[in-house]
């Protein structure tokens, strides 16, 4: 079996397809490289955030004496609060 060819691979369809893509993926564009510039001060701002809130949190159910403290009783609470201070009694 003899195979001529006309042309190189290289100057293929496909290959001149991948050389595009390749070359897109190099180049950033402005917004890309501003967004990448700014993450670096955001991402570890958020974090410190969240820790700040965290501990924050902490210190003040620690402050109120609560022992065990999760989101349902603590609703269950407050809305018994409000009930109570309308004249309502949450638990009939």
């Amino acid at each position: 079996m003899t195979v001529k060819t006309t042309a190189l691979s290289e100057d293929s369809a496909v290959a001149r397809m991948v050389r595009l893509v390749e070359e897109a993926q190099t180049q950033r564009s402005h917004t890309e490289l501003l967004v990448e510039k700014l993450a670096k001060y955001y991402t570890p701002g958020m974090f410190i955030n969240l820790s700040n809130m965290v501990t924050c949190t902490i210190k003040c159910v620690n402050s109120l004496h609560l022992q065990k403290v999760n989101g349902v009783s603590l609703l269950l609470r407050y809305f018994q609060t409000i009930h109570a201070r309308l004249g309502y009694n949450l638990w009939m």
